[in-house]
């Protein structure tokens, strides 16, 4: 592997990944025997401690969202010994409250009458909705993502059974083309592009609206798969 690296970084996705399992087992092998770990706040105080000997595998702290906020900015993990750790962030956002953001990509999505075209806010039990996504770019990307989950009223309409198509297949169902992989499930609908540019991509699925009542219509979310500052959602 470091015989093949080249500029800092590996050219494909399994060295990538062997890369990483081969430091997650250095890790694992030189892990300190013993010592003790302290989680520190912006502010100076102690949150959490930790002491740990060679039979400690692995150790997990947990911050609740109230002492998250009180902590400030920063958080300092403090040891006399090298320890290697991982640290994720897990949160429940309200979807209604969350506004639109465009980096590079921008999404949009609109629910259409199947006959007319004329874009829906309202709907009645059984009527058939076509969902139409659209992606453009400022720059040009390759290997972009898409996905849009769908408000829990609708469900897609997929006559053949099929979860998924290619845009090379010989399929004329319209859910079949202008990208190049698209998988359909009962509460989203996912696809990729091997290329994005400035020109619009279009993308329809038919939905039926199966339950009554007021929903909140998700947002679409699209991004770069290499190039993570590229993002955006409707």
């Amino acid at each position: 592997l470091r015989a093949r690296k080249k500029h800092y970084q590996w050219w494909n996705t399994q060295e990538q990944v062997y890369s990483l399992l081969a430091l997650a087992r250095y890790a694992r092998r030189f892990r300190p025997r013993e010592g003790k770990a302290t989680l520190v706040a912006a502010d100076g105080k102690v949150l959490q401690e930790f002491e740990f000997d060679k039979s400690t595998r692995r150790a997990t702290w947990r911050i609740e969202g109230a002492a998250l906020r009180d902590a400030g900015k920063a958080l300092t993990i403090r040891s006399e010994q090298k320890l290697y750790y991982r640290a994720s962030l897990r949160y429940h956002p309200e979807v209604a409250k969350l506004k639109a953001r465009r980096r590079t990509i921008a999404a949009y999505y609109a629910y259409r009458d199947a006959k007319t075209r004329k874009r829906l806010k309202r709907f009645k039990v059984g009527d058939i909705v076509k969902l139409r996504i659209a992606l453009k770019s400022n720059d040009r990307i390759f290997h972009a993502m898409a996905s849009h989950h769908l408000p829990a009223a609708f469900a897609p309409i997929n006559p053949r059974l099929k979860t998924s198509g290619t845009s090379d297949s010989d399929d004329d169902d319209s859910y079949w083309r202008g990208y190049q992989y698209l998988e359909l499930h009962k509460d989203r609908v996912d696809y990729t592009l091997e290329e994005l540019d400035s020109d619009l991509r279009l993308q329809e699925i038919k939905v039926r609206v199966t339950t009554p009542g007021r929903f909140t219509i998700p947002a679409t979310l699209a991004e770069a798969m290499y190039n993570p500052r590229a993002r955006s959602r409707s």
